[in-house]
């Protein structure tokens, strides 16, 4: 069995009809007629017919033409000129009957126009009928009203829903692209990581063969040193032996003077020692690069200690130095620190991203400077470390980006833009 199911319909009262009309005779008339079936209002003229209807909003209006002040006509009017009552139904009621007053009366707005001399079932027939369709039409305009209310509540849910699915979209979003980078930084904590074991394994292997290199030529500098003194004093003998022998031919001692004179010995006995320095200088120099590539690619945990802040800067400086551009030169100055407690390995990543980066921002020329202090804040003695260089500086609109993981300027494989955004999360 099928069941047509409806929301039931609040009651509705009784419909209200107002009656306007000056004289009295015709109002207890009318009223009589009506009273049992409706609601009925009074008023004696335009004015109070007025602001009856627009108070009580009644299903009609019996409306009489002749009145003062405002003939039926202009009341009319002012009832359709108002949002309240433009559909409520009008029936003219007059003494004349011609064609021309019923025109006038439909031109004003009036839905209907009776004869005061109807009888009493015509006027209630024509108040039936228009009351009928009055409320109809109220009930249909509550419909609308319903629906237009309904509209606007689905309307509001929408944009909630709307702006709530946008809100978790774009927090999805938010969360991808922050997954991206952090996916990234593992990625490239990884390769970090494999460069720092690679790092650690070539300073140890280099770092052997190395010290037994500068341990030989210490000692070939000590037995040269000896062949040094022996040549000296062989060319000292030689040029006496040549001036006592100067008026004797000697084969063997002018063979000697010629060899010792087309080979420059004399300047080879001086220049050794000096060739020898530098190779002794230059391997000192590589165990300074092995001894910061093991500081940089240890194991950076959480572990504090007493550090010279002094030592691990001139190790950074130490293992950039081979990577400035030609004429470009490093100034140091360096002021005795307190020590202080910090991770060494850590700190050493941040001096060596800094070094790099002001390196790397010069041209063939210009000057690094690093620079340790102490100034006073208050009661409080703190450390400032001064990295500056003369290159070309960062652009203003760079200024907000240059912590951002992953931003460079570089050249596509020139860098990773991870040094900064490192370093500011180590400090």
């Amino acid at each position: 069995m099928n069941h047509n199911l409806q929301w039931p319909r609040s009651m509705t009262t009784s419909s209200k009809v107002l009656i306007t009309d000056d004289e009295k005779f015709v109002q207890g008339m009318l009223s009589r007629f009506l009273k049992d079936e409706y609601e009925v209002l009074n008023a004696f003229n335009g004015r109070e017919c007025l602001s009856l209807a627009n108070e009580h909003q009644p299903d009609i209006i019996l409306l009489d033409v002749e009145m003062p002040e405002k003939n039926g006509y202009e009341v009319c009017q002012d009832l359709r000129d108002n949002e309240a009552t433009k559909n409520t139904p009008v029936i003219f009621l007059s003494s004349k009957s011609s064609v021309e007053e019923r025109l006038l009366g439909y031109d004003a707005g009036g839905d209907d126009y009776l004869i005061k001399s109807c009888t009493a079932e015509e006027i209630k027939a024509k108040v039936k009928r228009y009351t009928s369709v009055s409320q109809q039409q109220k009930e249909l305009l509550k419909d609308v009203d319903s629906a237009h209310v309904l509209n606007k509540l689905l309307e509001e849910k929408v944009q909630r829903r709307t702006s709530k699915i946008e809100e978790q979209k774009n927090k999805l979003e938010s969360a991808y692209q922050e997954l991206k980078v952090t996916q990234k930084q593992l990625v490239q904590s990884e390769k970090m990581a494999s460069i720092g074991q690679l790092a650690a394994g070539v300073a140890h292997e280099i770092n052997n063969p190395v010290a037994f290199i500068k341990s030989n030529l210490c000692s070939l500098r000590s037995y040269i040193k000896s062949y040094q003194e022996l040549i000296t004093i062989q060319q000292k003998s030689l040029k006496k032996l040549h001036d006592l022998l100067h008026n004797n031919d000697d084969a063997s001692l002018n063979k000697l003077k010629e060899f010792c004179d087309e080979n420059d010995i004399e300047f080879v006995n001086e220049d050794i020692h000096t060739l020898l320095q530098e190779a002794i200088e230059g391997t000192e120099r590589v165990e300074k690069i092995t001894q910061g590539l093991k500081i940089y690619s240890s194991d950076a945990q959480e572990k504090f200690a007493d550090l010279d802040l002094n030592n691990y800067l001139q190790n950074a400086v130490n293992m950039l130095s081979n990577q400035l551009p030609y004429r470009c030169e490093i100034k140091t100055g360096f002021t005795p620190l307190p020590t202080y407690q910090g991770n060494g390995e850590l700190l050493a990543q941040v001096f060596t991203h800094l070094l790099s980066n002001a390196v790397q921002a010069m041209d063939d020329t210009g000057c690094l400077r690093v620079r340790s202090g102490l100034r006073s804040d208050g009661d409080r003695r703190v450390i400032e470390l001064l990295f500056a260089d003369t290159g070309q500086g960062i652009a203003p609109d760079n200024l907000s980006k240059i912590f951002d993981p992953f931003f460079t300027t570089k050249e596509v494989g020139e860098g990773t833009g991870l040094g900064l955004s490192i370093s500011q999360g180590i400090v």
